[in-house]
């Protein structure tokens, strides 16, 4: 078992814009490679945890922000999003772009 022993955070409990910041960098660059005030940070106050726990952690919390931000935005934002992950999706997976144009152009 991979448990990181992990002391608590020194200046206190971390805000949610540190514990966001952590688990941004978690996902970038991988649980394994996070150094351990990154971790802390997102796992505070808990001190032993697996690596697979820091991974999860950090996926739900990002799930969480970003889905009350998508509950803010109007949905004509939320539709458009939508949209444009379609059309990337198709060009990505060999399908071309909708109506041949790149919505870069």
């Amino acid at each position: 078992m991979n448990v990181l022993p992990i002391e608590g955070c020194e200046q206190g409990k971390p805000t949610l814009n540190d514990r966001v910041g952590a688990a941004i960098f978690i996902v970038a660059f991988g649980a394994e490679d996070t150094g351990l005030k990154t971790s802390r940070q997102l796992m505070s106050p808990h001190t032993e945890y697996e690596v697979d726990d820091l991974k999860r952690a950090a996926a739900r919390l990002l799930a969480s922000v970003h889905t009350a931000w998508l509950a803010a935005l109007p949905p004509s934002l939320t539709e458009q999003i939508s949209k444009d992950l379609d059309a990337y999706l198709s060009f990505a997976l060999g399908d071309g772009w909708p109506d041949e144009n790149s919505p870069e152009s």
